[in-house]
């Protein structure tokens, strides 16, 4: 098999700035709401990338339903899907973890698989926040060395 036909595990940490966009009906049970978040960041694989999700904010600090894409530097995109729990910390911080599983993309992160474990917080007040990740990704390599 080529060298750009395979697929290799690699770490996959990186970190960003985040902020909430909106917050809106959308989930199951009454209460809920999805909301959405945009934000930037740099990552080993990724570059300098932007990144936008949604998930279901659910009673007892519960992310759930969580789906969203990175867009890499060169524009490559990278899906994933989350599940987590976030704690509130009196009185203005929201810190989270949530549990997030590579699906595919485009480019180079076409087939790409993977676990990310994403740890963080967010001011309740302004929405502004920022989370780390670190993981392990697969995807089929570029053969430059």
């Amino acid at each position: 098999m080529a060298a750009s036909a395979r697929s290799t595990r690699r770490p996959v940490p990186g970190g960003g700035e985040n902020s909430i966009r909106s917050s809106e009906p959308g989930c199951d049970a009454a209460g809920e709401s999805r909301r959405y978040v945009s934000g930037e960041g740099t990552g080993t694989h990724l570059g300098s990338y932007t990144v936008d999700l949604s998930f279901c904010s659910r009673a007892g600090g519960i992310l759930d339903d969580g789906r969203g894409a990175f867009v890499a530097a060169n524009g490559d995109l990278l899906r994933f899907t989350f599940h987590g729990t976030s704690t509130f910390n009196p009185p203005f911080t929201l810190s989270f973890t949530s549990y997030n599983d590579f699906s595919g993309g485009t480019g180079r992160f076409g087939s790409a698989t993977g676990q990310a474990v994403v740890t963080g917080t967010l001011d309740v007040r302004t929405g502004a926040g920022g989370g780390r990740y670190e993981g392990v990704i697969s995807y089929v390599g570029s053969s430059t060395p």
